[in-house]
This record gives C-alpha cells, sequence and structure tokens, in this order.
C-alpha cells in the first residue's frame, strides 16, 4: 500500500468531494487541519498533529510537512555529523535501510546519498502553506491576500477570543463573532476596511452561512471544496 498523497489526507470526506457544494461539511473538514486553541496564557499540551493520528508516525511527519511547510526532521548534514562523531554507527543506517521496505537493489545507492553534500535540507520544504494556491494569485495576479485579510482578521479574531489580558473588551456574554463584527461596524465612528464598502457592509445583515456563501460566490464559482481548505491552511 502506497504512502497516503496530501489529497487524499486533505479530502477524503466524500461529502466534500460531491459535486453539491455542502459549506458545513467543507468547514468540519477544514477544521481537522486547523488549530482548535485560540490565544491564551498559559500552557497547554495539545497534539497539532491529531488529524494524521491515522497513518504511521513517519507517513504523518511527511504529510504535514506538504502541507504546513515545517522541517520534520534535522538537515542530512546534522545526521552527517553525528556519523563523524560516533554518535550513529554504521550497522545503525545498514538496519534501518534493511527494514524500511526500499528494493533491496537500491541499499547501496540510498546508503551513499546519506553521505553525499546536502544544500538544501535546511531550507523550508516545499508545501502547500508556501506554494500554494494564495502564492500562485501573488505571483500571477499580484493580488496578496495575506495583506489584505491578515491585519484586520487577526486582530479582531485576537481581541475577540482575548482571555481578560486587555484592557478593553471586544465581545459581550454570548456574542458569537459575526454578531460582534456586526455591533463593530453598526456602532463605530471609524470604518472598518472592508465593510467601508456598500458591497461588503451589506453582507452583515445577511446570517453566516449566507455571507459565506455569497462571498466565495463573489470571488469564485471555483472555489469549491477542495481550493478552500488550501485557501485556509496557508493562514499561518
Amino acid at each position: 500500500m502506497g504512502m497516503t498523497s496530501v489529497s487524499e489526507a486533505l479530502y477524503s470526506s466524500t461529502t466534500v468531494k460531491s459535486s453539491k457544494f455542502n459549506l458545513d461539511a467543507t468547514i468540519n473538514k477544514i477544521s481537522e487541519w486547523l488549530p482548535t486553541q485560540g490565544p491564551i496564557k498559559d500552557f497547554i499540551a495539545q497534539n497539532m498533529l491529531q488529524t494524521l493520528e491515522g497513518v504511521p508516525f513517519h507517513e504523518g511527519l511527511a504529510l504535514a510537512s506538504r502541507v504546513y511547510g515545517a522541517s520534520s526532521y534535522l538537515p542530512l548534514k546534522d545526521y552527517q555529523t553525528r556519523y563523524e562523531n560516533g554518535r550513529i554507527n554504521g550497522f545503525a543506517i545498514d538496519w534501518a535501510i534493511r527494514n524500511s521496505g526500499i528494493d533491496p537493489s537500491l541499499h547501496e545507492a540510498i546508503r551513499s546519498s546519506l553521505f553525499s553534500d546536502d544544500e538544501r535540507s535546511h531550507l523550508p520544504p516545499p508545501s502547500l502553506a508556501s506554494h500554494g494556491l494564495r502564492n500562485q494569485w501573488l505571483t500571477h495576479i499580484e493580488v496578496n491576500l495575506n495583506a489584505l485579510a491578515h491585519p484586520v482578521l487577526f486582530r479582531l479574531v485576537g481581541n475577540f477570543l482575548d482571555q481578560g489580558i486587555s484592557q478593553w473588551t471586544v465581545a459581550r456574554d454570548g456574542e458569537s463573532f459575526w454578531l460582534c463584527l456586526r455591533r463593530l461596524v453598526s456602532n463605530s465612528f471609524v470604518s472598518l476596511h472592508p465593510f467601508d464598502q456598500p458591497g461588503s457592509r451589506c453582507l452583515l445583515n445577511q446570517s453566516v452561512d449566507e455571507a459565506i456563501l455569497i462571498g466565495l460566490d463573489h470571488r469564485t464559482s471555483t472555489l469549491r471544496g477542495q481550493n478552500w481548505a488550501i485557501t485556509a491552511i496557508y493562514h499561518p
């Protein structure tokens, strides 16, 4: 059985794959790949790779690396240095290669490659987060969605989720983020971008689901399921 691909891991939900777009199913699927804990003042133990617990350990690390752009292991040069210092033994390398499941005819080539000069493994790996859809928008049509969305969105979300550290409380008891945003825009003397635009401001009169669907239809009719999942993961 081959290694699980990024596409299979992201879009294993048959509901999300369906030609009929299902907003709730899409959000549920995306949420598996996003952090569930908001800003906190105390340390907690949380498994950030929880959604990958169904695949073997090293395969899960490889998938996470290709999705989030994080390095799963030390650079090859670090392992070479440990070998030179005697912290890694030759028999341990041979044992690992023999038990890797690789074709025996390739064992010698694999072993030799471990001692070749390495100029790239210290760099962040190619990933959806760094080289995916948002990067294509930036390089091909010069639209920087991070710069357009994050300065406002992150401040609002951070203030809304505040645990009482800030001097000014944004949210009221029992108030959802959407209702809080609607109140801020309606009562503020200073315009809040992008709700200073009539087309965006009218979205506040809709329910959350209706506003999301209108926004998606306005941006592009192809931003469904898979592309929407990728878009969410690109947020740093």
